[in-house]
């Protein structure tokens, strides 16, 4: 499959996002990673955890313990940034994330230019310190940050941005710019801190929600420069069957693409060539959640053989995943890997 000497887990997978060489296929998450049987063995549960950083960091590094795959991913949600710029939330309880009660319903004067003030950054930044300190150096962390079309959408509603990519496209670059501006800076404060990996999740600039050409339009420039923002690597995650922006998706300066099961790795692989990586595209319900061991075996090998270059859940775990399933998929992405190489 992959030769070379070994490598560690920081290491590995870099220079797979990288479209290096390694002698694995690595086993990540750049998606929400906590379940409630982790929650239970951490004794760090939501929706504490989303709002202190001594749990936040042991529930993320439960996720690394349990499983045996060598990440901490964090936060848990994606509503941190549309809490610092104003929106009201309701923080969610043990089975379900924070999600935006309120947008702020107008836009903002400006950004205060020290995103550290504001919201929950500190906590994300105190964590990221926990981290530094308790966690080997050769594990990766991977930072979520939700992207610009997402907080812009929970700024001024969604359904109204998405109307407006139509009717009103001036408003709808408003909107870009102040949350683009806001998600420099506080790019520029996660690069303060031991990051690896940056995670874009942009659900809302998914195809269900607009077209190609809005994206090509609207998203695809903001996106641009985020990723000219940050030295750090970075992946770019789009809910759905993104295979129609795929190619946008590609030109936007992101090492990584994450995918979920709805796009055929292979179709993928032709569109965008070697241009960038493919993480993912384990179905985190009807295989990581319902499925049994021969379903996510199945599931994990169909991904290797078609071309995936780092095996991930497709999108965020669902709290209620047995873990045991996720061990498998670890497990058997190194079976497979060692069998053909």
């Amino acid at each position: 499959m992959r030769g070379g000497i070994h490598i560690d887990a920081d290491t590995q997978l870099i220079t797979a996002l990288h479209g290096e060489a390694t002698d694995f296929v690595p086993v990540t998450s750049v998606t929400q990673t906590a379940t409630l049987e982790q929650m239970k063995a951490s004794g760090a549960a939501w929706p504490a955890a989303h709002t202190d950083p001594h749990k936040l960091y042991m529930l993320a590094n439960t996720f690394r313990s349990l499983t045996g795959i060598p990440v901490i991913r964090i936060p848990f949600e994606i509503t941190l940034e549309a809490e610092a710029l104003g929106c009201a939330l309701n923080m969610g309880k043990m089975d379900k994330t924070p999600y935006v009660n309120e947008p702020v319903g107008h836009l903002p004067d400006s950004v205060p230019r020290d995103a550290t003030s504001l919201g929950r950054v500190s906590v994300i930044l105190e964590a990221l310190d926990l981290i530094e300190q308790k966690v080997p150096h050769d594990v990766p962390v991977v930072v979520g940050v939700t992207g610009p079309f997402t907080l812009a959408g929970h700024l001024a509603g969604i359904e109204n941005l998405v109307k407006w990519t139509r009717t009103d496209p001036d408003t709808v670059q408003e909107y870009l710019t102040l949350a683009t501006t806001f998600l420099n800076d506080y790019l520029e404060s996660l690069g303060t801190r031991s990051v690896d990996v940056v995670s874009i999740l942009e659900p809302s600039a998914s195809t269900d929600m607009i077209s190609p050409s809005a994206f090509k339009r609207f998203v695809m420039p903001m996106l641009k420069e985020l990723a000219d923002a940050t030295e750090t690597t970075k992946v770019l995650h789009i809910c759905g069957d993104c295979t129609p922006i795929l190619e946008y998706m590609a030109q936007s300066g992101y090492s990584g693409l994450s995918v979920e099961s709805a796009v055929s790795v292979k179709k993928a692989r032709r569109i965008v060539k070697e241009s960038v990586s493919l993480v993912g595209n384990i179905d985190p319900v009807s295989v990581l959640l319902q499925g049994d061991h021969d379903t996510v075996a199945e599931a994990t090998e169909k991904a290797i053989l078609e071309g995936i270059d780092v095996v991930a859940p497709g999108c965020g775990l669902a709290p209620a995943t047995p873990t045991e399933n996720i061990v498998t998929m670890r497990k058997e992405t190194e079976r497979i890997v060692n069998e053909y190489q």
